[in-house]
């Protein structure tokens, strides 16, 4: 019974990505409830459904190990063990194009995708209709996900390239040591607490502009040669090897949550200290692969009507394909504009939403009936349909509101709408998406209560209304909350908090030897910054969120000048100016010492908080900043702008423009062209609801607080070098 439930779960999740998976690899103890699947080759076509312009070119699975309490399923922890995880993958090679085959997939592609939304639309439904929130099977189903330990080992991620540009090939992976999620080993103050501790060693991303090509390799050498190179740490790193933490805490109290310090979900990222590097040559690669999969997107589109001659010698079928490919588009946005298309269009809407609502509701369709869906969903896009399906959905939803409001007695006042509390609108969507990926989570709150009961317990005397009105920011409104105890709108004041914490980091740009010498290459600029912390809060029940952003220290270092005496270019304002020569981050010193730590204010302070807690504004913001000592050096500017810009694009009157820039400029051509082909009323209406109708309607009431301090700048001249000070 155990294999079989085993066999069917991997074959579920694990079938469409390994090849090769039956019941006979299984090696199954069943008193030890292990698991082990050994030497897992990947698919080819495993990253078909992320709709990728990529393939995978080898890829295997050393091991996967699944350790079950058979006997004590909720009790002790469920291990997954998964090892030497490599995956080779490259660019997905140009084929001859067939138009009965791109016409099938993209045919069976609509119909999984339609098939996953009605199946979470079905399983919202299914979720509204049980109790979640206090079931026994929740409680258990919990219990199991809160057991459940992960351990990845080996894991290296590689893209290689050697078809774009087969003089120049070039690959970029990721690679991780280790991951690990397990029970925290530190026992919580509050016994209700829960803790989970996910701990990732040696993560970094790498970007090589010269390798050998892996995927080229023979199987049998592929997995040895990955492991290798992920050891040999011989890589142009962009983003070297750091280490991170992320704590999770869950408070498991039964009732709810009324303090505004107390969350019921509460989770800490903390990264060691990181450093970040790019050579001149990584970023022109890099933007190279960019514009080629941007070309390459354009060429999908087209590639219908693309000659399978070289241009040399046919030059006609050449000038034909661009011409073809141009009218295609007008003539199709003709078609749509005539009312034969929309009064088609409004006849196929409406037969869709009334034959679709008719399957959903379990009735026969007729053989016609069924064709005309098909029919249907072959001539409209995933959009279009999507928007049909949503119509049917709503019609569905307002039809259970009207079922439940008649089995409701009328003098019951209805929970959802208490008169005192602010109507919100997405308060079910958040229940229903989060018990969609965590089923159980409802049983977190712990086991089933009276709910009569419970608002009488929670209903304060008159001696209590003193201690109520003395500290309102840590308790509810009694009224209000005591009205809103029901299954569905049962939540916390304050649901999730999260905290994002860097000691130190820093962005460096180098410029390489143009030979590939890494030894030779030198630092241009470095950004380095310290006490970054950041902090999301959730508050649900009054569709509330604050985020938070704190930057301690802030320094700009000038790698390109030498001898100078102001390698610091910006830096916090101090009684004087910082001239001491420090060493970069990142090149051998030691990181800790690489600026002194002083008890200076933050330089950076932001809060932004949404529909804030009894306050009669929608938004509020509060920004605070510290001065800064700023040093204008033309050289070191100069350099920068040599980094981005290659100087092989000219534009008259204005310099060189990088890869980057020109994608800008692209796209604000793109969307200048759309606005041409509006007419004239369409342009007028669109403004009028940019400056009178959604502005109106849309409005938002804020409440600021700047805090701004003014910079000391001073510039360099290139005679003596001597700063001139100044105020900006």
């Amino acid at each position: 019974m155990l294999e079989g439930l085993v066999a069917w779960v991997l074959n579920t999740y694990l079938g469409k990505y390994v090849s090769n998976l039956n019941t006979d690899q299984l090696s199954i103890a069943l008193l030890k409830g292990a698991v082990e699947l050994e030497n897992l080759p990947l698919r080819r076509d495993a990253l078909r459904e992320f709709d990728l312009p990529c393939e995978v070119k080898a890829g295997f699975i050393g091991k996967i190990t699944l350790q079950i309490p058979f006997y004590r399923l909720h009790s002790e922890p469920w291990v997954i063990s998964i090892s030497q995880l490599n995956l080779v993958i490259g660019p997905a090679r140009p084929q001859e194009f067939d138009e009965e085959r791109e016409r099938e997939e993209e045919k069976e592609r609509k119909k999984l995708l339609l098939k996953a939304l009605e199946d979470k639309w079905r399983s919202e439904c299914e979720q509204r209709g049980e109790s979640y929130w206090h079931s026994v099977t929740a409680s258990v189903v919990t219990k199991i996900v809160e057991n459940i330990e992960l351990n990845i080992q080996g894991v290296h991620l590689r893209f290689e390239d050697d078809f774009s540009d087969p003089g120049k090939p070039f690959s970029f992976g990721v690679c991780i040591n280790n991951v690990s999620a397990q029970n925290s080993t530190k026992e919580p103050v509050q016994k209700l607490v829960r803790q989970k501790q996910l701990e990732i060693q040696d993560f970094s991303v790498y970007w090589d502009t010269e390798c050998e090509m892996l995927g080229n390799l023979p199987a049998n050498q592929i997995q040895d040669a990955m492991t290798e190179c992920m050891r040999s740490r011989q890589h142009q790193y962009i983003f070297e090897p750091v280490c991170a933490s992320v704590l999770l805490r869950r408070n498991a109290a039964k009732e709810a949550l009324r303090s505004r310090h107390s969350a019921r979900i509460e989770g800490q990222v903390q990264l060691e200290p990181m450093a970040l590097r790019l050579s001149q040559i990584q970023y022109q690669q890099i933007m190279a692969f960019l514009k080629e999969l941007d070309r390459r997107e354009r060429g999908m589109l087209f590639r219908k009507w693309r000659p399978k001659v070289p241009i040399t010698g046919s030059c006609r079928q050449w000038w034909m394909f661009a011409i073809q490919a141009n009218l295609n588009e007008i003539r199709e946005q003709r078609h749509r504009r005539s009312w034969e298309f929309a009064l088609h269009r409004a006849r196929d809407a409406r037969l869709y939403t009334d034959l679709y609502f008719q399957r959903v509701k379990g009735a026969l369709l007729s053989l016609h009936e069924e064709m005309e869906l098909e029919r249907v969903e072959d001539e409209q896009t995933l959009e279009e349909l999507q928007s049909l399906r949503e119509i049917v959905h709503d019609r569905f939803r307002k039809q259970d509101e009207i079922a439940e409001s008649v089995r409701e007695p009328v003098s019951e006042v209805q929970p959802d709408c208490p008169p005192d509390s602010i109507p919100k609108s997405g308060s079910s969507g958040m229940v229903q998406y989060l018990q969609s990926w965590f089923p159980g989570w409802g049983g977190w709150y712990g086991e089933t209560q009276d709910l009569e009961a419970g608002a009488e317990e929670l209903l304060p005397g008159p001696e209590t209304w003193d201690i109520l009105a003395a500290d309102t920011e840590d308790l509810f409104d009694p009224l209000e909350h005591s009205q809103s105890l029901n299954t569905f709108t049962r939540r916390d004041h304050l649901f999730a908090r999260l905290e994002f914490l860097l000691e130190k980091g820093a962005v460096t740009l180098f410029q390489q030897d143009p030979r590939g010498d890494r030894a030779n290459e030198s630092g241009v600029i470095q950004l380095e910054f310290s006490g970054v912390k950041v902090m999301v809060e959730s508050l649900p029940r009054s569709e509330s969120s604050l985020l938070s952003v704190k930057l301690g220290g802030l320094f700009l270092r000038d790698l390109t000048t030498q001898g100078t005496i102001f390698p610091v270019l910006v830096s916090p304002k101090t009684d004087s100016v910082a001239v001491v020569s420090s060493q970069p981050f990142g090149q051998g010193s030691n990181i800790s010492g690489s600026t002194t730590e002083t008890t200076a204010p933050p330089v950076f302070e932001m809060t932004y908080e949404r529909n804030p807690v009894r306050c009669k504004f929608e938004r509020r913001l509060e920004v605070n900043t510290s001065p800064l000592n700023i040093i204008y050096n033309p050289q070191a500017i100069k350099k920068v702008t040599e980094f981005f810009y290659k100087g092989r694009v000219h534009t008259s009157g204005f310099g060189y423009q990088s890869e980057l820039e020109l994608r800008v400029a692209e796209a604000a051509r793109r969307q200048y062209n759309k606005l041409k082909m509006q007419t004239k009323a369409e342009i007028r209406q669109t403004i009028d609801q940019l400056l009178v109708g959604e502005f109106i309607e849309n409005s938002k009431r804020w409440t600021m607080k700047l805090d701004i301090c003014a910079p000391r700048s001073f510039s360099l001249t290139t005679s003596n070098r001597r700063p001139h000070a100044g105020r900006g």
